[in-house]
């Protein structure tokens, strides 16, 4: 499975998904102009760190949203923030986890969360 190794993830969904993934690491609306630069990508996003809650509200599907407890505290107010402006979003703090969530705590909430 290409980008296997990159991301664990996709080879513990594998048995229950088909599973695509893309590296999209540099290659958002900054484009592939090296050197990569974070600072363009997040003004892309908006105001730092803010939450599209009015985009949001708008998704007509259920809706996942995660964020580990050990993240930085910005992160977790964020997820919580954007899971009640999705009208059927839900949220699920992981707990230990940072923004790297382990792939063995992030793969059976996924397929809790898709099979459910």
């Amino acid at each position: 499975m290409p980008g296997g190794l990159l991301f664990p993830w996709r080879i513990l969904l594998a048995p229950y998904f088909t599973v695509y993934g893309f590296d999209r690491r540099g290659r958002g609306q900054s484009g592939d102009t090296l050197p990569y630069a974070v600072d363009r990508e997040i003004a892309i996003l908006g105001e730092p760190w803010s939450v599209p809650a009015e985009l949001a509200a708008h998704v007509s599907v259920p809706a996942l949203v995660m964020a580990g407890d050990a993240s930085l505290p910005f992160m977790p107010d964020a997820a919580r923030v954007l899971s009640q402006a999705i009208p059927q979003g839900q949220l699920r703090t992981l707990e230990g986890q940072t923004h790297e969530v382990n792939p063995s705590v992030l793969a059976p909430v996924l397929v809790e969360f898709f099979t459910s």
